[in-house]
């Protein structure tokens, strides 16, 4: 439960503890407007198997980027947003992009950036 949580509804979830004293739904979580919920250590909100708009997931942001899609990207030591191909992400789920503005077909030095977004229509030209 280290990573970031939404729930299966989209909406963003605050992990509180793992540990809670119900032993059967041990995980706690908090949405936007403070309500609890609890949930088993998989993340579910109901024991039932079918799936519940409460139910723990992990937040990708990066999962529908493809690599060598294009990407703006900057860290903490860059003000200006770079253009550059995604890669992937790292262990942290950071992403990662190809060395300087290259891609898979050229490239096998990746490199971690705090923040990635896609491009806007006026950066791709």
């Amino acid at each position: 439960m280290s990573k970031k949580y939404r729930y299966r509804n989209g909406e963003s979830a605050r992990i509180l503890c793992i540990d809670g004293n119900n032993c059967k739904y041990p995980v706690v979580s908090m949405d936007k407007n403070g309500y609890l919920f609890t949930h088993t250590e998989e993340g579910l909100f109901a024991k039932q198997g079918r799936d519940h708009h409460y139910d723990l997931v992990e937040d990708m942001p990066y999962a529908d980027f493809q690599i060598d899609d294009p990407v703006m990207v900057k860290d903490k030591y860059h003000i200006k947003w770079k253009k550059r191909y995604f890669a992937g992400v790292d262990d942290n789920g950071k992403p990662l992009t190809w060395n300087a503005g290259t891609t898979s077909w050229t490239a096998e030095l990746k490199i971690t950036w705090d923040e990635c977004r896609r491009p806007t229509p006026e950066e791709m030209e």
